[in-house]
């Protein structure tokens, strides 16, 4: 599969300095370590053998000080590869954060959290690896290869042909080899997502399961995942160890030839001692970088697995963005209108049917119907969170879709079925970090009936867990709202935002709410008549068709 390599290039020009950098110092270090087995040789051939002291003692110097500039220079080469590791893993999780806000409301349908938290964790990591030592390591070593076969082609080319011949045979396998472990990382990775999945779900979910005693279920398929999971890891490493073997018979069988020959070499005086050892010296160095090239190799072919599947992410379609030039800009909405709405989440299945609707400042507008009748849909079409099939969504008479989306949403407070809160503070929860006057924060508290957060022991620094697993139903409910009302927006979008506080206390908040946003666009949506009282218009949904009823 092709792959598309912009993000990679991306990454590789944002980072080019640290990239630059690194490879100088590597060629230092490869260098040096090139030139050790010639200083050997001379200190062998023109110092011990020769009986020449001083020669011996500038040689010993040399080799000392060459070993030492390794020394100090590669960990530097490690620190700038692990710091440009870190800048990698920053760049590509902020790079996908930032496009999962602009999705569209088909991908927050269909998401699957073990898939993005498997991105997140496993993917990234990999395509970190790829920068900091895949590509690196398959460019130093080639450079190593290289420089070593150049000189033990001045050694004793009958040998090295030898070797070469050896390592050919042993590349093709390794390359039929790497493309099968794609395959089967390919393999694990979604077995590994489909068990992220499965556990997310249990974490999300706990008390229930325990209160409903159905461990039993979740159990099994958990155990299923990470038995398949084992047995395609199992695979991979029988793969990788058979690899490995064969790397090392080559290896094996090129030392023999080449003490076997050289032996004969040196012993019909067509070579030295000395050269037999160099060449011993470099073609072992020889035989290491080619070994972790086999293996850069594999991981290669491996991250594409991981590459891909972050591409497939960022090339995942969100709402069409505008250019500058044709934005229309929102400083204020008046009114909100949908025109004769069509729209299906599945081919075939209506939700909503040539629906007309107006929602206008200064007025309050209820939605009505049974559950799954398409209340929250409209929202969701308001919002932009989807494109209606057929028909227009105006802001002040103008189609939504020529607005900037992120304009649009910064005049819109939503308070969802699904109340979520930050696992926060109960102040940041409130105000999202924003600074607030005191008695701002504490004036919307008590609209909303919301003075319990005071009586806490840790009052508004109280924690309030993960999803708000620390209040009750009522208590998220309120803090949402709380938060919204301070958010003092244009638009004010209540979905069944009392569905989990007692009648009469929902009477009174609604009542302050009615009072303190007479300036806004209120739209609340209900399966309760007794709530849509006092407001001005009245729309009832009922398959897929919308009634005005006031």
């Amino acid at each position: 599969m092709q792959i598309d390599t912009s993000f990679l290039k991306h990454l590789l020009k944002k980072y080019k300095s640290y990239y630059a950098l690194a490879l100088l110092l590597s060629c230092i270090v490869i260098i040096t370590s090139i030139i050790q087995p010639k200083v050997m040789m001379h200190i062998i051939d023109n110092g011990i053998e020769a009986r020449n002291l001083p020669v011996l003692l500038m040689a010993l110097v040399l080799y000392f000080s060459i070993y030492m500039v390794t020394i100090v220079i590669r960990p530097v080469v490690q620190y700038t590869y692990f710091s440009l590791g870190r800048k990698v893993i920053y760049s590509i999780k902020t790079t996908i954060i930032n496009h999962l806000f602009t999705l569209s409301g088909k991908f927050y349908t269909n998401i699957d959290s073990g898939d993005m938290i498997h991105l997140a964790q496993y993917d990234i990591a990999t395509t970190e690896k790829l920068f900091t030592s895949m590509i690196p390591s398959l460019l130093t070593q080639s450079v190593i290869a290289i420089g070593y076969i150049i000189i033990l082609s001045t050694v004793k080319v009958e040998l090295l042909l030898i070797i070469l011949l050896l390592e050919s045979g042993n590349f093709l396998y390794q390359k039929n080899l790497a493309k099968k472990l794609e395959s089967m990382n390919q393999e694990f990775i979604d077995i590994n997502r489909a068990s992220y999945s499965n556990m997310n779900e249990i974490f999300n979910n706990i008390k229930s399961i325990v209160v409903l005693r159905a461990s039993s279920i979740f159990l099994r398929t958990y155990h299923t995942k990470q038995q398949q999971g084992i047995a395609a890891q199992k695979k991979m490493h029988r793969s990788h160890l058979i690899g490995n073997s064969i790397t090392w018979i080559m290896n094996l069988i090129g030392n023999v030839c080449i003490f076997g020959l050289g032996g004969w070499y040196i012993v019909n005086d067509q070579l030295t001692i000395g050269g037999l050892m160099i060449f011993i010296s470099y073609s072992g160095s020889l035989l290491a970088p080619l070994e972790l090239f086999y293996q850069s190799y594999i991981q290669y072919r491996q991250a594409l697995v991981s590459i891909r599947r972050i591409n497939n992410f960022l090339h995942e379609e969100g709402v069409p963005k505008l250019e500058k030039d044709e934005a229309i800009s929102v400083s204020h909405i008046d009114q909100i209108k949908l025109q004769d709405i069509s729209f299906s989440y599945e081919e075939g299945v209506e939700i909503l049917k040539n629906a007309s609707m107006e929602f206008r400042s200064q007025s309050r507008t209820a939605i009505v119907g049974k559950s799954g009748s398409g209340k929250s849909t409209i929202l969701n079409l308001i919002v932009r969170l989807w494109d209606p099939n057929k028909g227009k969504v105006l802001i002040n008479n103008k189609d939504i879709k020529h607005i900037d989306i992120m304009e649009l949403r910064d005049h819109i407070a939503y308070i969802p079925q699904d109340t979520f809160l930050f696992n926060d503070t109960i102040r940041n929860n409130i105000t999202l970090g924003e600074p607030v006057k005191f008695e701002q924060l504490s004036y919307c508290l008590e609209l909303v009936e919301a003075q319990f957060a005071f009586d806490l022991p840790q009052g508004l620094d109280t924690v309030v867990g993960e999803q708000g697993a620390k209040l009750s139903g009522g208590q998220k409910q309120k803090i949402a709202l709380a938060r919204a009302l301070l958010l003092q927006k244009q638009v004010l979008i209540l979905d069944e935002f009392t569905a989990s506080i007692d009648q009469p206390t929902a009477h009174r908040i609604l009542k302050r709410v009615e009072k303190t946003s007479q300036k806004m666009i209120v739209i609340l949506i209900s399966h309760n008549m007794n709530q849509t009282v006092n407001c001005d218009r009245v729309y009832t949904i009922k398959d897929g068709v919308v009634f005005s009823d006031r």
